[in-house]
């Protein structure tokens, strides 16, 4: 059976360390008389991972996570990649179907429905949600606590942002709470791991989101 990306990375053993970052473009002009600022925003927002399993990992555990980055090729493959242990848990309360509230929804809020009705801290800021699924899923974290009215609905606001690269999620799509995952890439054409002279493994790569 041939490769189809993206790949579903191995969940166990966990990552004993992952590394989570938001890239954005942005700059700033600075007046050479006044030292006035001015800032700019660019619609470019990544998630980037800096992934370390744990040193001495046994062959049968380590192989498979091995062989799945081997199966990327390097840059060509992707691979599905969500945040580590407890963080792919959301503190807030949930509850509900949560699906997006509207069509053509675009920018850092996202208006969603189907949540149980008026919860307090629904979703925590920091909490991770995954809009589209596969190829398509992408993930968003949460900036501020959000609750839901009396009709289950809420406004949720993102980062990365909803839209651009990522496409526009359709009216009525799911709103993935738990585990959530997004499309990854390795920025380098490697995948590489070290053998102890006691044959355990160890593993450490570098990943960003896939645009």
């Amino acid at each position: 059976m041939s490769i189809t990306y993206p790949v579903t990375w191995p969940t166990s053993p966990a990552p004993a360390e992952m590394e989570l970052a938001i890239r954005t473009v942005s700059g700033v002009n600075v007046s050479p008389y006044t030292l006035a600022q001015e800032a700019y925003e660019w619609p470019g927002v990544q998630v980037l991972a800096s992934v370390r399993y744990a040193p001495r990992m046994a062959r049968a555990d380590a192989d498979p996570i091995i062989a799945a980055g081997a199966s990327l090729f390097g840059r060509m493959g992707t691979f599905l990649l969500g945040p580590a242990g407890t963080d792919g848990t959301p503190r807030g309360a949930l509850g509900g179907t949560p699906v997006v509230d509207g069509a053509n929804q675009e920018g850092k809020t996202l208006n969603i429905r189907g949540c149980s009705n008026s919860i307090t801290n629904w979703l925590r800021k920091g909490d991770w949600i995954q809009l589209g699924s596969g190829a398509t899923a992408h993930l968003h974290m949460s900036l501020k606590d959000t609750n839901t009215d009396g009709t289950g609905k809420a406004t949720l606001d993102l980062s990365p942002p909803v839209g651009g690269l990522r496409g526009v999620p359709a009216d009525g799509a799911t709103i993935v709470t738990a585990n959530p995952v997004g499309v990854f890439r390795m920025p380098a054409d490697k995948m590489r791991w070290t053998i102890s002279e006691a044959h355990h493994r160890g593993i450490v790569f570098e990943a960003e989101e896939a645009l």
